[in-house]
């Protein structure tokens, strides 16, 4: 989510600002914090209908970004005809990360 009211970053960070990023799912009581950065910032705002899973990108123990995952992720036509996936491999993909 890009902001245009941050004060971390004032120009993007250099590659090597990578190794210290946190990647990890939200607590249960970090969810309102959440959808009300996802209202301010999202251009859809928070829609948790379907919501599945959601991470925060942390640096420096500071919230960079949210992965919001939903249904959708699940089936991706252009992924999966990049990727080369026919019908089965797709089932099979499902059940392992399921």
């Amino acid at each position: 989510m890009i902001s245009t009211n941050h004060e971390l970053f004032s120009a993007d960070p250099p590659v090597s600002f990578l190794k210290n990023l946190k990647v990890r799912a939200l607590e249960p009581e970090e969810y309102q914090r959440a959808g009300e950065l996802l209202d301010r910032e999202h251009y859809l705002g928070d829609v948790p209908q379907g919501r599945q899973l959601l991470q925060a990108v942390e640096y420096a123990g500071q919230w960079v970004a949210l992965l919001d995952w939903g249904p959708a992720t699940w089936k991706l036509a252009d992924r999966e005809e990049w990727i080369g996936w026919t019908p089965q491999q797709k089932g099979a993909f499902e059940v392992h990360s399921g």
